[in-house]
């Protein structure tokens, strides 16, 4: 999938889950640049690349929990904001692959 069909992917995700596609676009934004930050620091530290597998093992599930709360938060999610967002990008994330979507 190109960048065009992802971006369109997320837009038609947030318009189901009722929240603003920009809103959600700002948020994917705010969780990309923390995670180039964290590859830079692991290039600069360790040499070589950070892979994703790395970057979400790293993170662990509260740290990605955070990280999420704090994307929605930075991008006027409100409160269900970290809820929104990881439905909206589990289920893009789904359509990528090609895998069925689970019911919400």
């Amino acid at each position: 999938m190109d960048q065009s069909a992802r971006e369109e992917q997320l837009r038609a995700e947030a318009e189901l889950h009722g929240v603003s596609p920009a809103a959600i676009q700002h948020a994917v934004e705010v969780i990309a640049a923390v995670q180039q930050r964290d590859r830079d620091d692991y290039r600069a530290n360790f040499g070589g690349e950070l892979t994703l597998d790395q970057w979400f093992e790293g993170y662990g599930t509260h740290g990605f929990n955070q990280l999420l709360t704090y994307a929605a938060n930075k991008s006027g999610l409100g409160d269900d904001g970290p809820d929104v967002l990881r439905r909206v990008l589990t289920a893009a994330a789904f359509a990528e692959q090609g895998a069925p979507k689970t019911d919400h």
